[in-house]
């Protein structure tokens, strides 16, 4: 419990920071809140501590540091409040889905239903590549907004699968000319 209330005070501290344009420091402390993200729910697995509080505080550091937190990022970006909307609804009814059904099992491998809201954070990592904002990328959240509230499979990544395309992520941040 205390790695998910650790990455949900770096999750809030993101989203300060974002919300004062620190964009940068934000998402190099978002990288690590999704490093203690990651580490809460394989570790609680591992030493058999789950619980449904440890569950409900997971969610809520996800509702910030991959919902909030994109969102605001967007918002400076100048994406218009209508698609922020509805990327920040369709995240939130993700979230409660997988709250209440958990993974989907098929072939003996887990699936997430929907597409992970925290891959909203392959789009942020494109964004810090470019100088100016792409002519369609609210088309591309609208497009990431539906899938996530979809019924599609799609697989579970491992730890160190996870681990990777943070570390992709991370290089991206540190090397990002839009910030």
């Amino acid at each position: 419990m205390s790695l998910t209330v650790t990455a949900l005070l770096l999750a809030v501290l993101s989203l300060v920071l974002m919300l004062n344009q620190l964009f940068k420091i934000s998402l190099i402390v978002a990288t690590i809140a999704m490093i203690f993200d990651a580490l809460d729910g394989a570790l609680a697995r591992l030493w058999s501590v789950e619980s449904p509080t440890g569950a409900v505080a997971d969610t809520v550091t996800d509702v910030f540091l991959y919902l909030l937190v994109p969102v605001t990022w967007w918002w400076a970006r100048g994406i218009v409040g209508w698609v922020l909307f509805i990327y920040f609804v369709a995240g939130l009814y993700r979230l409660l889905r997988f709250t209440k059904n958990g993974y989907v099992t098929l072939n003996n491998r887990q699936y997430y239903q929907g597409y992970p809201v925290y891959c909203c954070y392959i789009i942020v990592a494109s964004e810090l590549l470019s100088i100016r904002p792409y002519p369609l990328e609210w088309l591309l959240i609208i497009v990431l907004s539906v899938l996530m509230v979809s019924r599609l499979p799609f697989p579970k990544q491992s730890l160190s699968q996870y681990s990777l395309g943070l570390t992709v992520f991370t290089l991206v941040v540190m090397l990002g000319n839009y910030v």
